[in-house]
């Protein structure tokens, strides 16, 4: 072939190797499926440009941080044992420098490590090393209550002055607090302790119902014995009926739920109201204490944390470390890996986010949510036909799925291919309708354009998980179909429910025990009781028993000596009543309102108390769970601090106040009302 001269020659030969440049590149790229810029092809071994994003800004590298900081720590801790204190407080400085380039703010396990230094260093009576471990730990967590503590144990001990350690004793309980009361652990444990105390307090107003009307209830049941079985008989019948739980122990609250109905038929009508309220109460405490063990459980998971945290939140490499951590941890559990690449996706470091995807599908192939945030990640690179790709697949492992469907109209629609968007739209409206029109005109808008939506860890299944008591299967848990209601449900079937919501159907019945009768009453001057036979016609509808009636209001007059021993009964009643209200609302606060007839009030005060008691100590509180049957370790409900050198409990130091207060309350207005 000639070419007429060597010039054009030679622009032939640099013609056709600028086309094979440009041309075989993109015909290979049209035979695979391509991956996102920057990440790893479908038959690559290796990253084109590992963990860089299109704007060149290098993504967080977890590894590589880890290695600095281990270098780091372990400098410092060998210049501590050599005693270079100054090369030490250097190292301390550069972890800080490196902590803030990289922008992680909270490290507690290496914060807790500190506080374990101090300790050390305090034992030694080294006390400038413990307050610079201190330091350095306060920087990698600023609202840890162990570190103020252990600062206050180290400033007590090396004569800095009981100000500056009471300080720091403030500062731990103030950070206690808020530190369990943002993590919902307070909150669920005041839950837990409340719902225990409803039960107790139920069981206490049940004995006191019982001091209050036992002596009515055993004449009655002597009255109706007395002529077959004799008065010795009789008596002791009356004492086994008032105590038959005591006798008959068949626990799961059959002491509370018995004298309650049992002296119903003696209540006044307040007290009434309140039985029958606190027994409907027992029959919802056994599905609302498992629901608040459920909520407690989801929220100290820390996958459900971090899904909390991740879910639309905005990229942090401290979540990045703190997740990092949980994966190597769990390494055969794909939740806590996908959670890892959505976050990495909210930051837009989508290399980082493919990688992490599929290595969820390399654990669980069945992860039809990794495919579809797959799809999205190179939706938002461009890439619409390789994101339908794997929308696909997601139908292919979930035939149901709205958000796959969803995702493949949008990006369909993008690539200008509108009748498979709309056979996806029509697919999609046909499976679930609201939740397609939720994700089209809600959810799916970005500044009124549609826009795909990131598959997450469903909650309701974790819910749901939580309340059957068993563990969410991977990321692939179903999200539709079932109720959380059914385990609720099942709850009521639990001893103690049945038992109580027997008791509330029984309660109208005891009103009848007396065949038409009248209950007997108690003499409100002696104490005595008297029933509808024990009087006269003339002496009936009256509070009094005979002989006070005469005494008291007909002014008939007795016998001398007759007059002198109702005296000293009435004196010996009235005594009686005022120490056992005072002893009771010393030793339970609410007590003497419910002796007085002041039942929600008493009842009311009774559950403060065992609730500050029970976050106090909840082995002070443990008769009270002995008697209703329930053998709950409130105790266990306690979150053991890491390290427990220099632990603060918020709970304690919040029941030790409201202990203080309700007491104090509960015993100036017994008081005021004894003056009135």
């Amino acid at each position: 072939m000639k070419f007429g001269s060597p010039r054009r020659a030679a622009w032939t030969a640099a013609i056709l190797a600028a086309f094979l440049a440009w041309g075989l590149p993109h015909a290979a790229e049209t035979l695979k499926l391509r991956a996102p810029r920057g990440a790893q092809t479908a038959d690559a071994g290796v990253l084109a440009t590992p963990g860089v994003r299109e704007d060149g800004r290098k993504g967080f590298d977890y590894e590589a941080f880890n290695g600095r900081l281990e270098s780091l720590w372990f400098q410092r801790k060998a210049f501590l044992l050599a005693g270079r204190e100054t090369d030490a407080a250097n190292q301390s400085q550069l972890i800080r420098s490196l902590c803030a380039e990289e922008g992680v703010r909270r490290l507690d396990g290496l914060a807790s490590a500190l506080v374990l230094e101090a300790k050390r260093f305090l034992d030694e009576g080294n006390y400038s090393k413990a307050l610079a471990s201190l330091d350095l730990a306060e920087f990698f967590q600023s609202d840890g209550a162990q570190i103020h503590r252990a600062r206050a144990a180290v400033l007590w001990k090396s004569g800095a002055g009981v100000p500056a350690a009471a300080t720091e004793m403030v500062a731990a309980a103030r950070a206690s607090l808020l530190e369990r009361w943002r993590d919902l652990s307070l909150v669920h444990q005041m839950l837990l302790v409340l719902l225990f105390s409803l039960v107790a307090a139920t069981t206490v107003f049940a004995a006191l119902m019982l001091v209050r009307y036992h002596v009515p209830l055993r004449h009655d049941v002597e009255e109706r014995l007395k002529g077959t079985a004799g008065e010795r008989w009789a008596r002791a019948a009356g004492w086994a009926v008032a105590l038959l739980p005591l006798v008959l122990w068949v626990g799961a609250g059959w002491i509370a739920v018995y004298w309650l109905v049992a002296t119903f038929r003696y209540m006044k009508r307040g007290e009434r109201v309140a039985a029958v309220a606190l027994l409907v109460w027992t029959a919802l405490s056994v599905p609302a204490f498992r629901a608040v063990v459920a909520l407690r459980g989801m929220t100290e998971d820390p996958m459900v944390r971090n899904t909390l945290a991740s879910a639309g939140g905005a990229y942090d490499p401290e979540r990045v470390v703190r997740l990092r951590e949980l994966v190597e941890g769990h390494p055969d559990d794909p939740a806590y890996r996908f959670l890892l690449a959505g976050l990495y996706q909210n930051g837009r470091y989508f290399d980082e986010a493919y990688q992490e995807y599929l290595q969820v599908l390399a654990t669980d192939p069945g992860a039809w949510q990794a495919h579809i945030n797959l799809g999205n990640i190179y939706f938002h690179q461009g890439q619409h036909n390789d994101a339908v790709v794997h929308y696909r697949k997601a139908l292919e492992l979930r035939p149901k799925s709205v958000l796959a469907f969803y995702n493949a109209y949008v990006a369909q629609s993008e690539a200008f291919r509108f009748k498979e968007a709309q056979e996806s739209l029509d697919k999609g409206n046909m499976a679930d309708p609201e939740r397609m029109a939720e994700l089209l005109y809600d959810k799916g808008r970005d500044g009124g354009r549609p826009m795909v939506v990131d598959a997450t860890i469903d909650l309701r299944s974790l819910w749901r998980a939580a309340l059957e008591g068993r563990p969410l299967r991977g990321i692939a848990e179903t999200d539709g179909g079932g109720t959380a209601w059914g385990p609720h449900l099942k709850a009521f079937l639990a001893p103690l429910s049945l038992l109580a919501l027997l008791a509330v159907v029984a309660c109208p019945f005891a009103l009848r025990l007396g065949g038409g009768l009248a209950p007997a009453r108690r003499c409100i001057r002696c104490g005595r009781a008297f029933c509808a036979m024990c009087k006269s016609e003339r002496e009936k509808g009256r509070e009094y028993c005979s002989q006070c009636l005469h005494l008291f209001v007909l002014g008939d007059g007795l016998a001398a000596e007759t007059k002198t021993m109702k005296m000293y009964e009435v004196e010996r009643h009235a005594r009686f009543q005022r120490i056992g209200r005072r002893l009771g609302s010393l030793v339970l606060p609410g007590a003497g309102a419910v002796l007085r007839g002041r039942a929600f009030a008493g009842w009311l005060l009774l559950t403060l108390w065992i609730l500050a008691l029970t976050l106090f100590d909840a082995d002070l509180v443990a008769p009270i769970g002995w008697l209703t049957g329930l053998t709950l370790r409130l105790d266990l409900l306690r979150p053991g601090a890491v390290p427990a050198s220099f632990a603060v409990d918020a709970a304690s130091l919040v029941g030790l106040l409201a202990a203080i207060g309700v007491w104090l309350v509960a015993n100036l207005t017994h008081l005021r009302s004894r003056e009135a």
